[in-house]
């Protein structure tokens, strides 16, 4: 996706898109298992962005 082209009022985008995932084994891990998804997100963005980072 990030080597195609958009076009949006007269001008020219590139668009790229970072992920950061975690499990979550219940609802009493919710919580954390958003914590944890938006660090990997900010590692995803800091590291070169256009990726996806997962808990193993």
């Amino acid at each position: 996706m990030e080597k195609e082209v958009t076009w949006y009022q007269d001008k020219n985008l590139k668009v790229t898109i970072s992920f950061g995932v975690a499990r979550c084994k219940g609802k009493e891990e919710f919580f954390k298992a958003i914590k944890e998804a938006d660090k990997r997100l900010y590692m995803a963005k800091n590291s070169g962005k256009n990726k996806v980072i997962a808990t193993g």
